[in-house]
């Protein structure tokens, strides 16, 4: 993972705008959203990647009366000499909350984790196996937090420069905020391999547990579960600890 001196996302706090319903907000890949944490005020998403990269930032949304049906939809972005990132180029995902019952602070100061609820999986949109929806549109309680992640893939041939385009969160399939989003390509690439050695924890029995499966080696139907994580984790330039 890259960190950057300069900030991901344009901190338009004083900037007039307009939603037509929903209270939403931009946050970076970096910040952890939670119920009980301030809600984003900066309502426009700046990300700086080289060719080859992922880079990723949430959408946060909530509404004191519910709201129904919310959903996302990300443009293509345009750049330099007409140039196109398609939209296409970018996933998308619903973050889910698990209601932690148990503390664990693991007696590291300042990252105490007490009960409550916390943001852990990533449902897709798009059901990668078939051609249905899964992690949206979904529905808020009144009050509810929901946070979409957008992870966004630079094509390796991507012309370098200034990229605009759009996030429009929708609500009961009607436009209700469009939330500008730039993107600035540096002028290298990033290969296709890992280069800093990592350490994430990564179980191929507990992804087949997970997702209803005994956990056995042969199970039936869960390779391409299994590879699908392991993908994930080379895309991003992570090593787990089982390989």
């Amino acid at each position: 993972m890259r960190c950057s001196p300069l900030p991901l996302l344009v901190l338009a706090c004083a900037l007039p705008w307009t939603a037509l319903a929903a209270e939403v907000g931009v946050a970076p890949a970096t910040r952890k959203l939670l119920p009980d944490t301030a809600f984003p005020c900066e309502t426009a998403a700046q990300l700086l990647a080289a060719k080859g990269e992922w880079e990723g930032f949430q959408i946060a949304v909530r509404d004191p009366g519910g709201l129904a049906a919310v959903d996302v939809e990300l443009s293509d972005l345009t750049g330099p000499d007409g140039a196109v990132i398609a939209a296409a180029e970018a996933r998308l995902y619903r973050e889910f909350f698990l209601d932690v019952t148990n503390a664990s602070d693991f007696g590291v100061s300042l990252h105490e984790r007490v009960e409550g609820l916390y943001s852990d999986p990533l449902i897709p949109f798009d059901d990668p196996y078939g051609d249905g929806e899964v992690g949206a549109p979904f529905d808020l309680e009144p009050g509810e937090l929901g946070v979409v992640w957008v992870d966004l893939h630079v094509p390796h041939d991507a012309e370098p420069g200034d990229y605009t385009g759009t996030a429009t969160v929708l609500v009961d399939g009607v436009a209700d905020t469009e939330l500008p989003v730039t993107l600035r390509v540096w002028a290298f690439e990033i290969p296709a391999e890992r280069t800093i050695g990592t350490a994430f924890g990564h179980s191929d029995s507990g992804v087949r547990k997970f997702h209803g499966g005994t956990g056995a080696e042969a199970e039936d139907g869960y390779d391409d579960i299994v590879d699908r994580y392991y993908l994930a984790l080379h895309e991003h330039r992570i090593d787990p600890t089982t390989v």
